[in-house]
């Protein structure tokens, strides 16, 4: 009951992005696990032109994430989470960067990982700087601001 009035005190829209996150989050992870991605990558949404992140939409967005995934039955890893984050951000008009890196750990095993950064802002995948080497990235067609390094904020930024 505690959560329901919680979301139902949640502003329309932030709710309604909160339903679009869980959603997207669900449809990335079962994806992810029922087909490799030779049959899905190049499906993906065309980008659109973008513009720099206006106010606090990234934010906004890594917020929505984060709410919907304390609320799932179960964790998805990186890669569903910054595909999420790609979709509401594209669908937004935001320019954001995606990279998909790899480092390899104590025993030489390697190891993956996917972010995602708009606006100056990790909105998904939060590492630390430089331990994954990134092998790929899909940018909107506007770059995304740079980041030295990407903000890491508890609450949105000033306006």
């Amino acid at each position: 009951m505690r959560k329901l009035r919680t979301a139902l005190s949640l502003p329309a829209t932030d709710l309604a992005l909160t339903g679009q996150a869980a959603l997207l989050l669900i449809g990335y992870a079962t994806l992810i696990r029922l087909f490799p991605p030779r049959h899905w990558r190049h499906r993906t949404p065309r980008i659109a032109p973008a513009r720099p992140a206006r106010g606090d939409e990234p934010f906004r967005v890594r917020r929505a994430l984060g709410r919907a995934l304390r609320n799932l039955p179960f964790a998805p890893n990186c890669l569903p989470q910054a595909l999420a984050a790609r979709h509401l951000l594209h669908r937004r008009g935001v320019a954001y960067a995606l990279h998909v890196g790899a480092c390899r750990d104590e025993a030489g095993a390697p190891r993956f990982h996917a972010w995602t950064i708009a606006g100056g802002l990790w909105v998904t995948g939060e590492s630390d700087d430089g331990l994954f080497v990134p092998f790929a990235l899909a940018a909107s067609t506007a770059p995304a601001p740079p980041c030295e390094p990407p903000a890491r904020l508890a609450s949105p930024p000033a306006q």
